[in-house]
């Protein structure tokens, strides 16, 4: 008896002095919830660790919910289920935020996504209209002289073709006048005689004055050329010479005529003005066809062909003509950065005229591109951005490269593509977040955790915000461990 007792006592000091290994893996220690922090909606810079009234505002303070909330109650719920394969996570690009689903209401965030598409729209310049150049006429002078008589023509003048407009002498002229004078009057004499079938000459006559009259006739005519030809270069018109050849004497003075049915857009001749040759006595110009050159921008321009049609209006007297683009001009004006186009339409009533402002507009067809709604582009004069969701709640700033605009919708040549969401409203509220926070990278962005939409730290610098990073699912466990314990 005394034997056995001694046998469990010796057992049970063994038993006590024996280490105590664990048969299966122990469960990690809770770790400590961090403090509780609360913000104010409004104003998300003040912060505290208790429950309470925003000072600035007066609004309750609400919870602060570090971003990465989902994932640590991912992990979480699987706590307790064996090993579980985590799915790769795309790493968020520079300047992302994440915005839950009520704020995004609460701002009135709106996506949008990128579409393909084929635009036309209607290109509003603005012309000046200007004479036609194949329908403007220089009266110059041929020879010096001076002027005489001048008819009550001036600038701005509609004239007949035909009309007289001044009178010059030139004393030059006169021997060449002369000449013409003799040689038309002694022409009738020498005018070649009719001739029969067989080659012998009509009426009375005979063989050898008929060769005679051929020979003299077409020396005649050669002189008459000549002298027409000088007279030309002279000034002197058609219908003057008419008339020398019907009076047979030589004029005191060079009439000149309206060459045209037209305006006078400049006269410098005046009584008793000396001139010399080459001086430009009127500039008459024939409005029935007109010019107008419009200023088109380069962007707008590649997209302008000739033979297009448009429309010229004149806002001030309600007027619309049908117009023809002719060619683009190859010069390019340095004040205004734009080119000139060049369009050609008809003048009815003379409505149009050289110098006036006048609204054109042209149906342009543009080539198939991505575009987004105009109001998804942030331009910050330098550089142009959209802001993409890349993810449930995520965005994310991408510069873009624009083209074409037509009515609301705008090309994008680089940075998206089709079908991706863009944001189109609430743009401004992105826009000002990722200019007062620093943009994620490195570990921290690898790991999701990015800045909370609220434009400011929370207090204790860096190490506190690091700190403030915990999942939701995290900090509820934290809290259900805390109670337990309590």
């Amino acid at each position: 008896m005394k034997n056995t007792s001694t046998v469990a006592l010796v057992a049970i000091c063994f038993a006590f002095l024996t280490p105590s290994w664990p048969l299966g893996p122990t469960p990690a220690a809770a770790e400590t919830p961090p403090a509780a922090q609360y913000h104010c909606p409004m104003h998300p810079s003040f912060t505290q660790d208790r429950t309470g009234n925003c000072p600035v505002c007066g609004m309750k303070l609400v919870p602060v919910r570090p971003p990465g909330a989902a994932s640590g109650a991912s992990g979480a719920s699987h706590a307790g289920h064996g090993p579980m394969e985590h799915a790769p996570v795309a790493t968020p690009a520079a300047g992302a935020m994440r915005i839950g689903a009520e704020k995004q209401q609460v701002l009135g965030i709106a996506v949008t996504p990128a579409e393909r598409l084929a635009g036309a729209r209607t290109l509003r310049v603005l012309g000046r209209v200007a004479a036609d150049e194949a329908r403007l006429y220089k009266l110059n002078a041929g020879v010096a002289g001076s002027i005489r008589e001048v008819s009550a023509a001036a600038s701005g003048s509609r004239v007949k073709k035909g009309e007289l407009l001044a009178t010059y002498y030139a004393p030059e002229t006169l021997s060449v006048m002369q000449l013409f004078v003799v040689n038309t009057q002694g022409y009738d004499r020498f005018k070649p005689m009719a001739f029969k079938a067989d080659g012998t000459p009509e009426g009375e006559g005979h063989e050898d004055e008929a060769d005679v009259s051929r020979r003299n006739s077409g020396l005649y005519k050669a002189n008459i050329q000549q002298r027409v030809m000088q007279l030309e270069n002279y000034g002197v018109s058609e219908v003057q010479r008419e008339e020398i050849i019907r009076a047979g004497k030589v004029p005191d003075s060079i009439k000149l005529f309206s060459p045209a049915d037209g305006f006078v857009l400049e006269r410098n001749a005046f009584p008793g003005l000396k001139f010399d040759r080459g001086f430009e006595f009127y500039r008459i110009a024939d409005l029935r066809t007109v010019w107008v050159i419009a200023d088109v921008f380069l962007h707008d321009a590649r997209h302008v062909r000739p033979g297009m049609r448009a429309e010229v209006s004149v806002p001030e007297q309600q007027v619309a003509m049908p117009a023809r683009v002719a060619e683009i001009l190859p010069q390019f004006d340095a004040a205004t950065r734009t080119l000139k186009v060049k369009l050609v339409l008809d003048n009815p009533g003379y409505v149009l005229r050289p110098g006036m402002f006048v609204d054109v507009a042209a149906r342009i067809v543009l080539p198939e591109a991505i575009v987004v709604p105009s109001d998804a582009i942030v331009d910050s004069g330098l550089v142009k951005r959209v802001f993409v969701q890349s993810g449930e709640g995520v965005f994310e700033p991408r510069a873009v490269e624009t083209g074409w605009r037509s009515g609301d919708q705008v090309e994008i040549v680089k940075g998206l593509r089709p079908g991706e969401l863009v944001v189109t409203s609430g743009t401004f509220f992105l826009d000002s977040e990722t200019r007062m926070r620093p943009p994620v990278s490195g570990a921290a962005a690898a790991n999701g955790a990015m800045p909370a939409p609220s434009g400011h730290r929370p207090p204790g610098g860096a190490g506190a915000s690091a700190g403030a990073r915990v999942s939701a699912a995290g900090e509820e466990a934290a809290g259900g461990r805390a109670g337990g314990g309590r």
